[in-house]
């Protein structure tokens, strides 16, 4: 997320997410990692996702500045329409407000209720080892499934675009074509 706006009427409640197509954009590998995915997962978790692209803000800045405020409204309106037990269900991890008076700064933080939640799980991506002397369409169905294999049981559950994005970068490609999807497909089955 590269900019959140705080609930000044609601400490700990954000209105919306803005994204940008900045580094995080262009270092993706694929754009269903980019764009959908990402996206998706957000707004899983309750999020409202406002999006400026780079060229927009440099070539038209005031109404790029205006959508954003304009979506920023819109996404106050929405978020005061939810009931409040639907906004606590969208929540990742159940959070409790922590207020700390301190002379005339107040301090807002989120405090973590469940002590089980506090060990953070590291992601991690699947390594395959792949001969690349052997084209990826051209490998025996029985190998291509025991790297499915290999990949599933590091980074399950995952999605078959997903596996073909490892898989095809294993062998160092940059995409893969309608021959690699079919023989992973296969694999896959």
């Amino acid at each position: 997320m590269d900019l959140a706006i705080a609930d000044s009427n609601m400490p700990g409640r954000y209105l919306i997410g803005i994204e940008c197509d900045g580094i995080t954009y262009h270092s993706s590998r694929s754009s269903r990692e980019r764009d959908r995915l990402r996206q998706a997962v957000l707004e899983d978790h309750g999020w409202i996702i406002h999006r400026i692209w780079s060229t927009d803000w440099f070539q038209r800045p005031e109404e790029q500045l205006q959508k954003t405020l304009s979506a920023i409204q819109a996404a106050k309106k929405e978020l005061e329409n939810r009931s409040e037990t639907s906004l606590s269900r969208s929540r990742a991890v159940p959070v409790e407000i922590v207020t700390v008076e301190r002379e005339t700064v107040t301090e807002i933080g989120l405090e973590i209720i469940d002590d089980s939640l506090n060990e953070a799980i590291i992601y991690v991506e699947a390594l395959p080892d792949v001969d690349t002397r052997v084209q990826i369409h051209e490998t025996p169905v029985g190998i291509l499934a025991k790297i499915v294999e290999q990949i599933v049981l590091v980074e399950a559950p995952i999605h078959m675009n997903e596996v073909i994005t490892r898989i095809r970068t294993a062998w160092g490609l940059q995409r893969a074509g309608a021959r690699i999807e079919s023989a992973v497909n296969n694999a896959i089955q």
